[in-house]
C-alpha cells in the first residue's frame, strides 16, 4: 500500500536545516526524503506586504494573494499519495525545482481502487502505490502526465486523481478555489463524517487510528449534536442550491494561454513507476484465497463516491 502520514516519522528543524536536508537528498537513490507539506502561507511567513506581493490576480482570481495559498517544500522522492479533492478546483504554481504530476480524470475512480482510509474530510485516497511500480495497474484508459518547471501553472480540475513527486528539491505554491457543486460534495463528505464515527467508535485507539488521518484523530471526540447539525446545514445549503449555478465550468485563464497536458499509455506510466522502484519483488497473491472481509472493505464500499451520491440524492429527495 501507499506510504500513509501516518507511518511518516515528524521532526522540527530551522528553515535553514531543512534546506541543508534537501540538498543532502540530492543524490540519486536517497534513503530518506523530507517534506514540509501543505502548509498555509499566512501561518508561517507573517510579511503582510510579501503575502500581498503573491497575487494570483494574473490568473483571474481577483483579490487571492498568499494569504489565500499553501506551500509546499519538498526534496528529491518527497511525494503525495494519489487521491482525489472533494472540493473545488486546484492552480498550482511551481517555483523552484522540478516535480511530476500524474492526473486522471474522474471517470477512472474505480481503476484507481478508492479508498476512504485513511480517513480525511475532503481526500479519498487511491489504494494503488504509484511510489512502486511493483503495483498493480489495470483498466484505465486515460492518464494524463506533466512535469513542472520553475513558472509552470497547472490547473485540476475539481476531482482529478493526483499523484505528485518532486523530482527534485522542489518548492510549489497552490490555491484551491470553490465551485458551485461543493455544496453537493460537503452533504456528501458530511455523510461520510457520519458513518466513520458510527463504525470506528466502538474500536480501541490503536485501531482507530489505523483508520484516521491524524490531522483527524480527534473525530470520536465530536459530540453528536455537533455532527447532526453540520449535516443538517449542508443538506439545506444543497437543497437552496441553484442548478444552473451547479453546472458552470470554471473559467480561469483565456484558452489562447494554456495547453492541455498530455496523454500518456498506461505501458508508459508503468515504466516511469518502475523506475522507482528501490528493490523488485515477486510477490503474487494467491487467487484461490479464501476471501475476507476488512474494516476497510466495509468503509470503502459505504463511503464509496456512487454510494454516498445514491444516499444524498435519497436523503434530498425525501426531505423536498
Amino acid at each position: 500500500e501507499p506510504l500513509w502520514e501516518r507511518q511518516c516519522e515528524t521532526c522540527e528543524v530551522t528553515i535553514h536545516e531543512l534546506f541543508e536536508l534537501l540538498k543532502a537528498c540530492e543524490n540519486e537513490k536517497p534513503d530518506s526524503w523530507y517534506y514540509f507539506d501543505y502548509k498555509h502561507v499566512s501561518e508561517w511567513f507573517n510579511n503582510a506586504d510579501a503575502l500581498n506581493d503573491l497575487s494570483w490576480e494574473f490568473m483571474g482570481l481577483s483579490g487571492k494573494t498568499g494569504k489565500d495559498s499553501t506551500i509546499w517544500i519538498g526534496s528529491k522522492r518527497s511525494h503525495t499519495s494519489c487521491h482525489m479533492d472533494t472540493y473545488g478546483y486546484n492552480v498550482v504554481a511551481q517555483l523552484y525545482g522540478r516535480k511530476r504530476w500524474i492526473l486522471f480524470p474522474p471517470e477512472e475512480t474505480d481503476h484507481l481502487k478508492p479508498s476512504r482510509v485513511p480517513y480525511e474530510e475532503s481526500s479519498i485516497y487511491s489504494r494503488i502505490n504509484f511510489s512502486c511500480g511493483c503495483s498493480t495497474i489495470e483498466g484505465t484508459s486515460e492518464i494524463r502526465m506533466v512535469i513542472l518547471e520553475p513558472g509552470d501553472i497547472l490547473y485540476v480540475p475539481k476531482n482529478w486523481w493526483h499523484y505528485v513527486e518532486n523530482l527534485s528539491t522542489a518548492i510549489s505554491i497552490n490555491i484551491w478555489m470553490p465551485v458551485a457543486s461543493d455544496d453537493i460534495s460537503r452533504l456528501e463528505e458530511s455523510l461520510a463524517k457520519c458513518f466513520l464515527i458510527a463504525i470506528t467508535s466502538g474500536l480501541n485507539s490503536e485501531n482507530r487510528l489505523r483508520l484516521l488521518n491524524p490531522n483527524e484523530v480527534c473525530l470520536n471526540n465530536l459530540p453528536t449534536i455537533i455532527n447532526t447539525s453540520e449535516l443538517t446545514w449542508c443538506l439545506n445549503k444543497c437543497l437552496r442550491r441553484n442548478e444552473q449555478n451547479v453546472s458552470k465550468k470554471e473559467d480561469i485563464l483565456d484558452s489562447d494561454n494554456i495547453c492541455e497536458v498530455p496523454k500518456i499509455t498506461l505501458e508508459k506510466l508503468l515504466e516511469v513507476l518502475r523506475r522507482n522502484c528501490l528493490k523488485s519483488t515477486s510477490l503474487k497473491l494467491d487467487e484461490n484465497a479464501e476471501k475476507t472481509v476488512d474494516i476497510v472493505d466495509l468503509i470503502d464500499a459505504f463511503c464509496h463516491p456512487d454510494v454516498l451520491a445514491l444516499v444524498r440524492s435519497k436523503l434530498c429527495s425525501s426531505l423536498k
